[in-house]
């Protein structure tokens, strides 16, 4: 979550019923106060024993959710003390804090699954109550989609934007046709695991789905995992899609006409895209300068502006070669971009920097997305968030941290070779 709307959380939390106000906003902006995690992010060993055996699994689940957190301008002395010192010190504790949930948190004797989830249930009451809303008898209408099955081949596809999708008459919202793909293939497989692995394992060259199903992820542009060592190419048109759900279902014995397509009005097409592009501009209006920030040494975006497109690419010095941040509707990455004029330069490019594959993903910490794309003048290098994508602004905080440290680690770790092999 964004941190003004975290700030406007706990300022109504906190003086919702009150004249007394505090001013929050304000103590937020100027660090008077800060959040603090009741239960702290590194456990001791105090806190562990007191959470008892499943500490682990009670950390992971309730270390950020709200009925873990409160107000304090006393953070640093609280630190990562015990429940009781936290409760019971003479600077800054809860028992003596002037905020009031903190009076309420230093009711407990003990920090555990137990008092957690009765705060959960307290500041869910208190929501309800605070954000109320009137009484009605109005229905929304129901939106009525132009609809196709899977078994359709006549319909064209193209162009056209889905809304969900029906299978077994179970209907599921989506954000794309790739995301489809995705979860139809992955329930496809829940049910025999040994289609998809026979072809990703195989030897049938022949076998149009062998271009499609791999156990390598490196040797697809766009992979999708579906299993361990068995991914899928997303990177594909819409009906080269459908083409081949229409082959898995025969493989599966499955009925094409079981999976129905909800199609958004073409009519809207252009407001869709009005709306896209607003959303994108407005997300690089907040990014950008984030990612200015951490690559203010290289200089590589200090030229860049953002606009209504799903790319910002910072330059570096080298002709048609660039960082780019990609932010589409359900995926982001950071790119290395080799695309010069000259396919031997990308080429040569590529293959230097492949020889140091190893090397390169060591010092950047995560398995790279490598394709050289012999059948195209570019070639290129890519991280992704996969499934973490603008559309919901509640992850834009996660995604600008990660297109400003990932294009810093690439600048600073794959120039040095574009540079030498310059030379």
């Amino acid at each position: 979550m964004r941190g003004k709307y975290k700030a406007y959380l706990f300022e109504r939390l906190e003086n919702y019923g009150t004249k007394e106000v505090k001013d929050v906003f304000t103590l937020l902006d100027n660090n008077t106060y800060s959040i603090e995690h009741i239960m702290p992010q590194h456990l001791t060993s105090e806190w562990q024993e007191s959470l008892g055996p499943d500490y682990q699994e009670i950390h992971s689940e309730w270390l950020h959710r709200l009925a873990n957190l409160t107000l304090t301008a006393y953070n640093p002395n609280l630190s990562n003390k015990t429940f009781a010192e936290k409760r019971d010190s003479e600077n800054g504790g809860y028992k003596t804090s002037g905020i009031r949930m903190n009076q309420l948190i230093a009711q407990n004797d003990n920090w555990g699954i137990k008092e957690l989830i009765e705060r959960n249930e307290q500041l869910l009451k208190k929501a309800l109550e605070i954000w109320s809303y009137p009484p009605t008898e109005y229905v929304p209408p129901v939106k009525e989609y132009e609809s196709c099955t899977l078994d359709d081949e006549e319909i064209d596809l193209t162009g056209r934007e889905l809304a969900k999708y029906s299978y077994k008459n179970a209907e599921i919202p989506v954000n794309s046709w790739a995301e489809m793909l995705e979860q139809v293939v992955s329930l496809l497989h829940q049910q025999d695991k040994s289609v998809l692995t026979g072809i990703a394992f195989g030897t049938d060259t022949e076998n149009e789905l062998s271009s499609f199903v791999k156990k390598d992820k490196d040797k697809l542009r766009g992979p999708l995992q579906i299993d361990e060592n068995i991914y899928i190419e997303r990177n594909t048109s819409t009906a080269y899609k459908c083409n081949i759900l229409r082959k898995l279902f025969a493989l599966y014995h499955a009925d094409p006409m079981d999976l129905v397509f909800y199609l958004k009005d073409q009519e809207n097409d252009n407001a869709s895209d009005e709306g896209r592009k607003e959303l994108r501009k407005r997300y690089w209006d907040y990014a950008l300068p984030i990612i200015k920030e951490e690559n203010k040494d290289t200089g590589c975006f200090s030229k860049s502006s953002g606009g209504p497109y799903n790319t910002v690419s910072g330059f570096f010095g080298i002709g048609g070669f660039n960082v780019s941040c990609v932010a589409n509707y359900s995926e982001s990455r950071v790119d290395l971009w080799l695309g010069s004029n000259k396919q031997s330069k990308n080429k040569a490019a590529f293959d230097v920097i492949y020889k140091h594959k190893e090397e390169i993903e060591k010092e950047i910490g995560e398995n790279l997305v490598w394709d050289r794309a012999d059948e195209y003048k570019a070639s290129w290098v890519y991280s992704s968030l996969k499934g973490v994508g603008i559309i919901n602004e509640g992850n834009w905080e996660r995604i600008a941290e990660f297109h400003a440290k990932t294009s810093k680690k690439f600048v600073d770790v794959f120039l040095p070779y574009l540079k030498e092999n310059e030379k």
